[in-house]
Order: structure tokens, then sequence, then C-alpha cells
């Protein structure tokens, strides 16, 4: 059997930034004392968005041989951000306001839009992962909080960050996280920083070459669970972040870097307390970094319901191999729709038309707009098991269990020789959609043999996962 060696496995990786990461606070917010978050500091990443020359040329596509790789780690299923005013000082309105448009219409915008449905590509399996499923989210309060004097100075630490963030959660001024029915946490704290404020992580300033636009991170326990935030420094003009953090107005710079780093919190959660290529890391690239870093300052937009454009960041696609705001229209996807929830034909559902779960986008999936033309509850108010069983009477597609098209074939009329979930045999490109797009990715597979890599490529690249 011809074997395969990956070169980015073989190469020695050293994760590129250390920060002071608590792993439980208890201080209060009228405290000056950050000693019981000292105490139980441990060392990891925290990931950051790299400042860049403005004027410099900007990469235009992924670099070559991008790909995440899931490590075991938690995602976020339906992020609720709530954004943090880090004391009193000079804000831009749009981050003071929640009105439109504001990054608090930004945030509820964007986690309902076809940039996040592209994030479904990222679920994690029950098997060896956590068994997560990547869907909308919501922007839920703003909050102003009065930091400790000793964790407001002119410059500001992580570990101040951190122990400031939990001092506020376990005073209650900030809302405790929530989480998913498996007990994930959901809540995202974006926080803002006011001008004149320098933040330091791992070594590295904020605004200036050589730092970071923003960040973001995790603490370990905060009340029982983990807390997920971003770091977001001042962009005004003459903050240092105006002239290397986007070459758009101040508020489309800001929207810009939140989406990095909101997007990377949602597919890698817990990098702030990994310490190695591996759990808990979630979606990773050992070589370039996280979803985000990957296409670093590679700018788009997206029209909200509200119907304002908003600057984004794009990301980094495994299925297409490219950094986009959303899928493309069409991927030459043939087998009806079902496999995956929208994974054949650049559609972005926010979860296999086979499974029940939230209401689906009628044009998210050819399949999916024809149920909603008969029936209209399955997609203004969720998709039940009615909704399911008509994926077959109306659709005249057989799910094939609950694996969303990775059951070797049988979701419309493909005829593999085995699953593309079970190494075996070499499988016919053209025996199944999924199995079409990792042979073209990944030619190994289709002239060799059906190997372990091509088996993960089921959840790499079709975005589907194996039961």
């Amino acid at each position: 059997m011809a074997s395969r060696i990956r070169l980015r496995w073989a190469s020695v990786f050293a994760l590129p930034l250390a920060g002071a990461l608590i792993a439980a606070c208890s201080a209060s917010p009228s405290g000056d004392d950050d000693s019981s978050a000292a105490a139980s500091t441990t060392s990891g990443p925290v990931r950051v968005m790299k400042w860049h020359d403005n004027s410099s040329i900007q990469q235009a596509s992924a670099p070559a041989g991008a790909k995440l790789i899931y490590r075991g780690g938690r995602v976020i299923s339906n992020v609720q951000v709530v954004t943090v005013l880090y004391g009193t000082g000079s804000y831009i309105p749009q981050v003071t306001s929640t009105a439109t448009p504001s990054m608090a219409t930004f945030y509820q915008q964007v986690t309902n839009s076809s940039y996040y449905d592209m994030l479904t590509e990222y679920n994690t399996p029950a098997s060896g992962g956590t068994n997560q499923q990547i869907g909308h989210g919501s922007f839920k309060q703003q909050v102003q909080i009065t930091p400790a004097a000793s964790r407001n100075g002119s410059t500001i630490s992580d570990a101040n960050i951190q122990a400031e963030l939990a001092a506020q959660i376990n005073a209650g001024v900030l809302p405790a996280p929530t989480t998913d029915a498996a007990g994930n946490t959901n809540t995202y704290y974006a926080i803002f920083f006011p001008h004149g404020k320098t933040i330091t992580q791992g070594g590295a300033n904020s605004c200036q070459a050589g730092g970071f636009c923003a960040y973001h991170g995790t603490i370990a326990n905060v009340g029982g669970h983990e807390v997920y935030y971003g770091v977001h420094p001042d962009m005004q003009a003459g903050s240092g972040c105006d002239t290397g953090c986007g070459a758009g107005t101040t508020f489309q710079n800001y929207t810009s870097v939140a989406s990095h780093e909101l997007v990377e919190a949602t597919t890698d959660a817990e990098v702030g307390i990994a310490t190695v290529i591996g759990p808990p890391l979630a979606w990773y690239d050992q070589t370039n970094g996280e979803i985000g870093d990957i296409c670093n300052a590679q700018q788009g937009t997206v029209v909200g319901a509200d119907g304002q454009t908003y600057t984004i960041q794009k990301e980094f696609s495994n299925k297409f191999n490219d950094c986009i705001a959303s899928a493309p229209a069409t991927d030459g996807g043939t087998d009806g729709g079902t496999d995956g929830g929208g994974t054949d034909g650049g559609s972005t559902c926010a979860h296999s038309d086979c499974t029940t779960g939230t209401k689906l986008v009628s044009t998210c999936d050819p399949c999916v707009t024809k149920i909603c033309a008969a029936d209209s509850f399955c997609c203004s108010n969720s998709w039940d098991s009615v909704c399911v069983g008509e994926v077959k009477s109306i659709c005249g597609i057989t799910c094939g269990g609950t694996d969303g098209g990775t059951d070797g074939g049988t979701d419309g009329g493909s005829t593999c020789t085995h699953s593309e979930c079970t190494t075996g045999a070499k499988l016919v490109k053209t025996c199944d959609a999924c199995v079409t797009k990792i042979c073209t990715a990944d030619s190994f597979c289709c002239n060799s043999t059906w190997d372990s890599i091509c088996v993960s490529e089921v959840g790499s690249i079709c975005g589907q996962t194996c039961n």
C-alpha cells in the first residue's frame, strides 16, 4: 500500500505567543489585588491579529498549503456577544451606541448572515471531538464597567484584563457565561478600550509595528465556566491602530478587526489555554495559525438585514481552499442537497436537512427551497421531524441515517464501494459529492487508497461529521 508523509506534521512548531492565563479568579471589581489571579496563572497562547503597515500590499488569497485541522477542542455553538466598555474615556460613537450602525448591530447582523453560515464546515465530530454545530448568534447587551485602579493605568496587561473580567462577572456586573445544551460556553465578551490605553500581551504592545490590532483569549474557569473574550484597543486617529489595522474609516477598521477575532473565537475557543498543537485547540493550522490569521487584512463586506453594509475580514475555508466572505453560489455538488446541511453547491444551511434543529433559510439548499414552498413552518419556525420526513416525500432523497450524506453513497444514488467514513480501497471520484471534493483536493484518495487522512477530510473538506 502506498503511504504519504505530510511535511507539516513533521516540522517542529513553536506556539507563537505565551500569555498569562487565569485558571480561576475570585477578585472583586473594587479590589486592587491581583494575587488570586497570579496564583492560578498558567502559560499558553493567546492569538493576535498582527499590526501591518496600511500602505503595504496585502495578500489577496490564502497562502499555499493552508489548511485548518481539527485538534479536539471546543468551538462556540451559538455565540452571544456582550460588548464591554473598559472604563470611561474617548470612544467613537459607534462603539458606545447600540443604534444602527454600531458595533452592537454589527455583531447582531454578521452572526446571522451568510458570512457566519460558512462556519458550519467547522462543526466538530462526536468521535474524538466535542460534537458541536456552529449556528447563528446574537448581540446580547453592552455593559460599561468601572475597572479597579490597579488594572486601569495607561498600560494594561492581559493579566489585568483577565482579572478584571473575572471580577466583574463574579460581582454580577457582567452577565455570567451562557451555555449550549451540552454545557459549552456560548458567551463572548468583546472588550473595547478608550483612547490612550496601551494593551500588552505576550511581550507585544497594541497598535504599533511588531505588535497587534486585537486578540482573543480564554479564562479556564470563572464560576464553573470557561470565559471567552476579545481585546480591542482604540483605533482613533493617533492611536497607532489607525495606521496599521485597516485602510477604511475608523468604524470599518473596527468591524474588520472585530470579525477576525469573533470568528477565531468561534472556531478555536480554547486557544488561550492551549500549550501544545492538540487539545484544547479546535481548528488550527500549525503553520499559519487560526482561521483569521490565514487571511489577515483581506477585507470583504456583509449586507445586514438592517440594510447596512459592514466591513469584515475574509476567513479561510478548507472547503474552498481560499479566503472568502461567504460560500460561493455553487461548488459542483451533485447529490440533491442533503449531505451535511448545504455543503453541496455552496449552500449555507445552518444544519443538515436530515436532522431536526433551527429553522432553515429557504434559499440555502434546493431541497430546502422545495420543502419550505410546500411547508412554510420549516423555514419560519423550526426544522422538525416533519420537515426531515419531507426530504424524502417532497425531494425524493433518502437521508440514509444521521450522517448527513457520508454513508457510502446512499444520498442521491451514488455507488461508492464503501463509506467515506471508513478506510479501505480507493473510491471512484464520481461516486459521491463529498468524494468528488476530497479527491479534487487530495488525489491520493481516488488513485491509491482511502486512508485515515481521506476519512479526516470528510470533516475538514466536506464539513460533514462521521458518526
